[in-house]
């Protein structure tokens, strides 16, 4: 069982991935051009570690993810970032509830400015949703955005008579790593 969190909410057994594993893998099935962006690869440990374990903005920097407490259920949150290429960094932030687990991919460029992102829920109703795009002007630029089955991960039409709030589909944009809840934990120590 995780030291971060029980496996007993929904979202946790369908996609362990989302707090066990790079997130990525669960999404696989489809090209991740945010990771591609970034020049990073998911193979290897994220080089540094974030919670905000009660959700109540109180973000503190970990070890490596297995040194994470337990997330509060619904309200917790992780971060891990991996240097890219070309001086980019890649931001995940990750959060798994009872109904849907989410994360989001976020790649910035060496001026620490958001370039290309990438979403995705997936549902304890047994689908899920994701969207690819880049930044441009303040504004994400969709490039792909589908719903799926969280089994097949087959492109399916918007699930019928699930009331989807939009809201709930619309990825939070950072547009600077200094946008971060956790960007004061970035800044390098200051020399004594």
């Amino acid at each position: 069982m995780s030291t971060r969190r029980r496996a007993t909410t929904f979202a946790s057994m369908l996609v362990g991935a989302l707090v066990t594993m790079p997130s990525v893998c669960v999404a696989q099935a489809v090209k991740n051009v945010t990771t591609e962006q970034c020049g990073v690869d998911f193979k290897k440990p994220a080089q540094r570690v974030f919670a905000d374990v009660n959700g109540d903005s109180h973000w503190t920097e970990f070890r490596d993810a297995r040194s994470i407490p337990e997330l509060n259920i619904d309200e917790g949150l992780m971060a891990r970032l991996w240097p890219g290429t070309d001086g980019k960094t890649l931001v995940l932030i990750e959060y798994d509830g009872q109904d849907f687990g989410k994360n989001t991919e976020y790649c910035f460029d060496k001026d620490g400015v958001l370039t290309q992102m990438r979403y995705e829920i997936v549902t304890a109703w047994g689908w899920g949703y994701r969207e690819n795009g880049h930044v441009k002007d303040k504004m994400l630029v969709t490039e792909a955005k589908e719903f799926f089955d969280n089994k097949t991960r087959a492109i399916i039409p918007e699930p019928v008579g699930q009331n989807v709030e939009p809201a709930f589909l619309t990825p939070k944009l950072y547009l600077k790593m200094s946008d971060l809840p956790f960007a004061k934990l970035l800044a390098p120590p200051k020399a004594q």
